[in-house]
This record gives structure tokens, sequence and C-alpha cells, in this order.
């Protein structure tokens, strides 16, 4: 997936998921590895109710790849 359409992924109906995600690609998105990049690509294809819950709620996806990104943006 090019970065156009990573970013545009990354805008979602909800204010805060938008400043969250796209403050992760921006500053450390290029900097991860490739798979790390894939499983935050795959996770953007999530609905915003699953993303928000995860981001935000810190409730925990069955994907262990998921939550070190979620970690990583809840850090940051």
């Amino acid at each position: 997936m090019n970065i156009s359409k990573i970013l545009w992924s990354s805008r979602r109906g909800m204010l805060e998921l938008d400043i969250l995600l796209q403050y992760y690609i921006k500053n450390f998105y290029f900097i991860s590895s490739e798979k790390r990049k894939k499983d935050f690509q795959k996770m953007l294809s999530y609905h915003d109710q699953y993303l928000w819950n995860w981001i935000i709620q810190g409730k925990v996806p069955k994907n262990k790849n998921f939550q070190k990104i979620i970690d990583h943006i809840r850090k940051y």
C-alpha cells in the first residue's frame, strides 16, 4: 500500500483517531519494520469502533501485533 492510501485510511470518522493515527504515521511509521508496517495497515482495515475501543478505551485486541502498535500510539 502506498503512503497516500495509508494516510487516507488513517482518516477516520472520529477526530481523536484521526489525530492519533496520523501522528503515528508521520513520526513512527516510516522508521518501523516492514512487519510492523503491514500490521498497521491491517489494523487500519478494522472499523472505527474497534480502533476506538483499542486505542482510547484500552481494550485488548486479539492480535498481539496490533497491541504493540497501540501501546506505541498511546505512549506518544
